[in-house]
This record gives structure tokens, C-alpha cells and sequence, in this order.
């Protein structure tokens, strides 16, 4: 009789202590969830501002607004080089730069969202170790030609 009194105690203990460990964790993902909502409602305020504020941005009739899409439209593309340019300087390019670019080599476009800053990197997991702070505008199959 003492032998199942003790197991059933033990048995008892371990189901507590499980029951608190998946407390546990699920406290932890409302945390990040809450996080990730607040960052999301900022991020729609901020939406709404730009808006409200550049019209011409949103066409009328387009109700996803601008998009993957935009990002190959030559205008933008050409507005993304005269920015970069602007604020760097002259960019001379040759044909040794075209050279030592590998063919798996491609540049990975984001957003940090929390400066509202485009972000062009060769590291294509950047949006992976900052997720909060970023949003990843390439797809996984990039078809570009390099």
C-alpha cells in the first residue's frame, strides 16, 4: 500500500511539474506574440501616416498597395540607384566588378521597419535573426539573372 501511495505522489509531482513547465512556455510565447503585435500595430499607424501623407505612393483602385511588385518596376529601381548614388557619390562599376560576382551571388531586399529604411544586404537570412525588425521582400526562389 505504501509503494502506490509513493507513486502515486511521484506520479503527481511529475504531472505538476510538466503542467508548470508548459505554463511556462506558453507565457513565454504571449510574450513574443505581444511583442510581435505591438510592432505590427506600429507598424499599421505608421502605414496610415504615410498614406494620409503620400497619396501618390497607393494608387487608387490597387488595394494591396505597393508591393513585391513594385520593388522590379524599372522607376523604382532607377529612384533606388539615384538615391544610393546621391548619397554616396560617384559609383563607377566595370567589368572586373561584374567579374568577381559569382552567379550564386544575389542581393537580398529588406525593411527594417522600425526606421523605415530599405536594406540591401548579400546576407539573405538577415530578416531570420531579426524578425521583429524586419520584413523580407525576396523569395526563396530567386529566378534573377546574375
Amino acid at each position: 500500500m505504501l509503494e502506490i501511495n509513493i507513486t502515486i505522489v511521484a506520479l503527481s509531482i511529475i504531472c505538476i511539474g510538466w503542467a508548470l513547465y508548459k505554463g511556462y512556455l506558453l507565457n513565454k510565447k504571449k510574450i513574443y506574440l505581444t511583442k510581435i503585435s505591438d510592432e505590427l500595430e506600429k507598424a499599421a499607424v505608421e502605414m496610415k501616416q504615410l498614406i494620409s501623407t503620400r497619396p501618390s505612393l497607393f494608387p487608387k483602385g490597387d488595394p494591396k498597395g505597393p508591393g513585391l511588385q513594385d520593388i522590379v518596376d524599372p522607376n523604382i529601381l532607377s529612384t533606388l540607384i539615384t538615391v544610393i548614388v546621391k548619397k554616396y557619390g560617384d559609383l563607377y562599376v566595370g567589368v572586373t566588378d561584374f567579374m568577381v560576382v559569382k552567379d550564386e551571388e544575389y542581393v537580398s531586399v529588406y525593411v527594417d521597419t522600425s526606421t523605415n529604411d530599405i536594406v540591401l544586404s548579400l546576407d539573405h537570412g538577415m530578416s531570420q535573426k531579426n524578425p521583429i525588425t524586419m520584413a523580407n521582400f525576396t523569395d526563396s526562389d530567386d529566378s534573377t539573372y546574375h
